[in-house]
């Protein structure tokens, strides 16, 4: 939602050149002429052929050719011959927008922008590098940041000209550059930082060097001087009495310009006349003249040349005009020195109409031998006597033998050093100066004499605020160019300062690790286990500074963390563990056999061993495997300490590319208590989880388009089984060899594939994404790359898989879409009316369905050839559950469902949240239910914002990844909450018409009037933004996924999501408000509200016709789940009460239960690939139970 706009300037890159400064102007002729015909978004379409060009030099053949093109495919025409006539009679009217042309190209060096540069907010980036789209958005970011400072610090409000800020451009004046941010051009000389270099002009005193009257100053700087280009001399606290530029006493012998203006002239005439009337013009004049020469920071300029040549006489012309008009603006800011480096002889045949006689009087008149050597001590070795340069306040410019340095150029290096250092110096000045007058005022009569001498002296060296400004500059800049080592920080010295915020524990010497971090952020709670295990494991020296943020606007303390290590214990140090376990084992048993004496034993009686039990019994380690740190067969931590009045949640941190499972865990990790109440007699809570599966992530990009080719189907296939299978693509079916699959997001091309570790291909989708695309084999440095049957990838690490590769449309089919555009009604939805509009690419390219006439998932009856029974369409149901209270309540919402529901139902569950008992029961439960169950997952992108509590991450996988998380096969879903109870047949639902639209949610209910106040949506914001839209409820809604896909509704959702929950008020129900928030963009279809009942909205009257009870939670009882299933869900309405329906699951999982225990194996796991045995695999590991 950034206001951004973008210009694109066509200049030649090289005007003296006449055949391509012609084929720019005809480009730009072309493209304003498709501008004004056409508009810019079609006007557009030519550049985007012509960037296809490969061909170089470009001919104008090319640019013809390529306007076809692209007007053809901007208008959606058949042939492309007419757009080459209109742009050939175009340029054949040698009037026609030529002055466009000449005005680009006459701006640009005017500015002096550089070819292949950009410009942002006025500030221009000279530099075009391969990752230029990079660079460009992180150069708009850091940007967008500076603008929010700004705001927040109130420099820039509402009603700033933000444009105008920066530029000092405004469209009344456009010609006024007041801004202190802007410049009259860009000169690389003056404005580019990375060229800066400085001469030093202060020389530092050496230890015990006396007065500044040693040195030639009295007041002598001490500083360390330097310059960026290497060594200039060896001066050691003392000025020569050669080095005139060093020595500030010297400097009325510089030739600094003279020159007398008419204003002044006048006021000398004045001289001559009456004195009476000689004052008051006199007075007059000088007021005048006064108030117009008041300017802030003195500029020094040091024109160093050889004004024998004509480089160096235009460098000096240059100067004096500067120096001329600056004094006719009535402006006494600045003095200028010509230091010749030639001959003196030559200045006698110095044209006196460029350099007037009074400048170049005063050059003879130098002490030019000592200014020509103190240069030589000041300047870079490099600068030659023949080079041109320029020293501006200490500034070092070099000018060069070929390029101009005219007036203006004068004005921005003044500008610019003014807004570096010399401005702040200049203000120091003079707070000292009016400091020291008011002391002066203060003495007394007896040393007004005294006052009167330093004042006079003060007022002669007025003068040199020039000397002080330019040597301190020179000063300043220097430090601040030098390369500085950080600091190191010493721990015994730090202790002395900050005692009381720091810890440090004493290793080892050599390894020493100091962490400053605020004690109640996220990132320290993560980083002290990890310091912990390196003091404790590894020996090192740990500091820790503690840094907290004072502005706390809530207690930030909310999760506890420990780092799992996975430090791999070797081979013989576990043998010399087992052996010392070994040798405390025998100690222990024989000394239990020396003590102890068991009761009831007769005397002689032989004493049996009876401490076999009370040994410590040590598991065995084969020799072969691997130790892990924390525990002998895993890695293991532990929290302890942790308060008891709250309940904890518990989950897995892992990196990127790891999806890791709950494997054996009794307890409800959504629901952890650790009061005496709840634990009894167990002191502790234990979780194990397990790595599943590794990530193969990475980008995707469309060559043809230059953007992200969302919506393309990817598949990865097992090169092993593909090498045994023998299968090619063009004569097997290699379908067997799937192991998942994915489709591109619109999102910066991301996708991500699901995997264990081994060898594999990532390859196109048999089907449409292989018919109009092909992986490009990017090894190929052809104008054309080749085709590429796929892209290998190995996995043979934990670390993070990542591979970006591109894809291209094949020929003939540029103007073929992936997903096709539907037409949309008025209120925004798609249209699903036939007819000839649609056109025959329409029609072949409508292959996300069967059914032409709904544009969506197949609604068609089908029969079977046999019997001619209807066959019914298996009906997807999605779910998500977390904690036993929910897994409870979806156990039962699925037996609700298979009763109610015609047909074959299969359900889809997160696999993220299920704890291990819920996997291990569920297909013994869908068995006895007569349902399919299949759980899928997908890992959070990390380019996507997080959620950090449970409940909003379980939301956010409601609603984000709806595009994604399904096998491609799956053409719907309805989304039933786990809490609900259905009474009707889905079937209703799911062949229900959705009049085009992607999904379909209920409305709330406003039958109950006593709620209607907790309806957040009736008033305030999302009033005005509904704009008389309803307001849905998340718990039940249906998803056409094919449709879903095509419109790329999950790209808009994320994109829209990653921006609002950067506000963490924002979203607060995320898979409620973010939905109904996009309407506008995704268009929702409103079901009948008996579709969802709810006893907080709806009145009791309505309960009758209610078609699903849904058990959300009352604004203000805070009603328990159970208690309020119990109540509502009872009586005549209902077949059988929740009650009832709790009872039978309880049974089943009695049943299963024992039926376990007696085959004494887990129940049978059946992996479904792509909803049917021995195809291709989806986006799952295990996703059919």
């Amino acid at each position: 939602m950034i206001p951004l706009r973008l210009g694109l300037v066509l200049v030649s890159s090289n005007p003296t050149n006449a055949d391509n400064k012609l084929l720019v102007s005809s480009i730009v002729r072309l493209l304003v002429s498709a501008k004004k015909k056409y508009g810019t978004s079609k006007a557009n379409r030519f550049l985007i052929e012509l960037s296809k060009q490969k061909i170089f030099p470009m001919g104008l053949n090319h640019v013809l050719a390529a306007y076809g093109r692209g007007m053809k495919a901007a208008t959606g025409s058949w042939s492309d011959s007419s757009f080459v006539t209109e742009a050939q009679d175009v340029l054949e009217d040698e009037t026609a927008y030529i002055e466009v042309a000449e005005k680009i190209q006459e701006f640009i060096e005017k500015k002096g922008l550089p070819l292949n540069s950009y410009v942002i907010n006025g500030k221009l980036y000279d530099s075009l590098s391969k990752n230029v789209m990079q660079d460009l958005m992180q150069d708009v970011f850091r940007e967008q940041q500076m603008l929010g400072q700004l705001v927040q610090v109130g420099v820039i409000t509402k009603k700033s000209n933000v444009y105008g800020f920066f530029t000092g451009t405004v469209k009344k004046k456009k010609s006024k550059i007041n801004s202190e941010f802007a410049f009259l051009r860009y000169d690389s000389r003056i404005l580019n930082e990375k060229n800066i270099e400085y001469v030093p002009l202060v020389v530092p005193p050496t230890k015990g060097s006396g007065s500044g009257d040693e040195s030639g100053d009295g007041s002598t700087q001490s500083g360390q001087s330097g310059h960026q280009g290497g060594h200039h001399g060896g001066h050691h606290g003392k000025v020569e009495s050669r080095d005139v530029l060093l020595n500030p006493k010297l400097q009325m012998s510089l030739p600094y310009f003279r020159l007398k203006l008419a204003a002044e002239e006048d006021v000398e005439k004045n001289k001559e006349n009456d004195q009476d009337e000689k004052k008051k013009k006199t007075k007059k004049t000088k007021t005048k003249l006064n108030k117009s020469l008041h300017h802030d920071v003195p500029v020094t300029h040091w024109v160093v040349a050889d004004f024998c040549t004509s480089p160096g006489v235009n460098l000096l012309a240059s100067a004096v005009q500067h120096y001329t008009n600056t004094r006719k603006r009535s402006e006494n800011t600045i003095r200028i020195a010509a230091l010749h480096r030639g001959d003196l002889r030559c200045l006698r045949e110095i044209d006196a109409s460029l350099i007037p006689t009074d400048v170049t009087n005063s050059i003879k008149g130098s002490p030019l031998a000592d200014i020509q050597h103190s240069l030589l001590n000041i300047l870079p070795k490099d600068v030659s006597t023949n080079m041109p340069c320029l020293i501006t306040n200490g500034r070092l410019i070099r000018v060069g033998t070929t390029a101009t340095f005219d007036t203006v150029s004068f004005q921005l290096l003044e500008k610019f050093e003014r807004s570096r250092y010399t401005s702040d110096i200049y203000k120091i000045l003079k707070k000292e100066k009016k400091n020291e007058k008011k002391k002066n005022k203060q003495k007394d009569s007896k040393e007004q004499s005294s006052s009167s001498s330093s004042s006079s002296s003060s007022s002669s060296s007025s003068s040199s605020d020039y000397e002080v400004i330019m040597r301190s500059n020179s000063l300043v800049a220097q430090y601040a160019l030098q390369t500085r080592e950080p600091p190191v920080i010493k721990p015994s010295k730090a202790k002395q300062y900050f005692d009381s915020v720091s810890y440090t524990y004493t290793g080892r010497e050599d390894m020493n690790v100091i962490a400053i971090i605020d004690p109640l952020s996220v990132s320290a709670q993560r980083m002290t286990p990890t310091l912990l295990m390196l003091r404790d494991v590894f020996n090192m020296t740990v500091t820790v500074f503690l840094h907290p943020n004072t502005d706390i606007q809530e207690f930030p303390l909310k999760n506890f963390y420990r780092f799992v290590p996975t430090t791999v214990v070797t081979q013989e140090t576990a043998q010399k563990e087992k052996e010392k376990k070994d040798r405390i084992n025998a100690k222990i048993k024989k000394k239990s056999k020396r003590m102890v004496k068991p009761k009831n034993v007769k005397e002689g009686e032989k004493i049996k061993n009876v401490n076999n039990n009370q040994n410590i019994q040590t598991k065995e380690q084969p020799s072969n495997k691997p130790v892990l740190w924390g525990s002998k067969d895993k890695a293991t931590t532990k929290f302890v300490k942790l308060p008891k009045q709250h309940v904890l949640t518990l989950k897995l941190v892992t990196p990127e590319s790891w999806v890791a499972m709950k494997y054996k865990v009794e307890d409800d990790l959504d629901n952890i208590r650790l009061d005496d109440q709840t634990m009894g007699t167990r002191r502790n809570v234990q979780a194990e989880f397990r790595l599943t599966s590794l990530l193969v992530a990475g980008n995707c990009e469309d060559l043809t388009h230059y953007k992200p080719p969302n919506g393309l189907q990817l598949v990865l296939k097992d090169v092993a089984n593909d090498a045994a299978s023998g299968a090619t693509s063009a004569t097997s079916d290699a379908s067997n060899n799937i192991v998942t699959d994915t489709l591109v997001m619109q999102n910066l091309g991301y996708y991500q594939l699901k995997t264990q570790p081994g060898s594999f291909t990532v390859s196109l989708a048999d089907g449409r994404a292989n018919e109009l695309y092909t992986i490009v084999d990017e090894s190929n440095e052809e104008n054309h790359p080749k085709e590429s049957r796929g892209v290998d990838v190995s996995v043979r690490s934990f670390a993070d898989v990542r591979t970006s590769f591109s894809v291209r449309k094949r020929p003939g089919m540029e103007n073929v879409q992936l997903l096709d555009t539907l037409p949309t009604n008025e209120d925004g939805s798609t249209d699903v009316s036939t007819g000839e509009d649609e056109g025959m690419w329409g029609k072949i390219t409508n292959i996300w369905s069967t059914d032409s006439n709904t544009g969506g998932a197949d609604t068609s009856k089908k029969y079977d050839k046999d019997t001619g029974e209807e066959i019914l369409d298996t009906i997807h149901v999605f779910s998500l559950a977390s904690g036993h209270l929910y897994e409870r309540l979806l156990r039962i919402m699925m037996s609700s469902v298979t009763k109610r529901t015609s047909g074959t139902v299969k359900f889809w569950l997160v696999e993220n949240f299920l704890s291990p008992q819920f996997k291990k029961t569920i297909s013994a439960v869908a068995k006895e239910l007569g349902c399919e169950v299949g759980l899928v997952t997908y890992k959070w992108p990390a380019w996507l914002r997080r959620q950090t509590e449970k409940q909003r991450i379980i939301w956010g996988y409601k609603i984000l990844f709806l595009d994604v998380l399904f096998p491609l096969s799956v053409p719907k879903i309805i989304t039933v909450d786990a809490d609900q109870v259905v009474r009707a047949d889905l079937r209703e639902l799911w062949n229900m018409d959705l009049k085009g639209h992607a999904y379909a949610y209920t409305p709330f209910c406003t039958s109950r009037k006593e709620t209607l106040g907790y309806q957040f949506w009736r008033k305030g914001y999302w009033n005005e933004h509904l704009q008389g839209k309803p307001y849905h409820i998340s718990a039940l809604y249906v998803v056409d996924l094919v449709r879903f896909r095509r419109m790329a509704a999950g790209d808009t959702l994320r994109a829209v999501y990653d921006q609002l929950s950067r506000d963490p008020n924002s979203l607060s129900n995320l898979d409620q408000d973010l939905p109904n928030y996009v309407q506008h963009q995704i268009p929702i279809y409103s079901l009948p509200t008996e579709w969802l009942w709810c006893a907080s909205w709806c009145s009791d009257e309505t309960k009758k016709d209610s078609k699903t009870i849904d058990l959300c939670n009352h604004p203000e009882t805070k009603e328990p789940k159970l208690e309020m299933a119990k109540r509502i869900i009872s009586g005549p309405l209902f077949k059988e009460s929740w009650i009832e329906l709790d009872d039978e699951i309880a049974t089943i999982m009695k049943n299963i239960k024992k039926g376990t225990k007696k085959s004494g194996r887990r129940s049978s796991v059946r992996v479904l690939k792509n909803g049917k045995d021995g195809a291709g695999g989806s986006s799952m590991m295990k996703d059919e139970l």
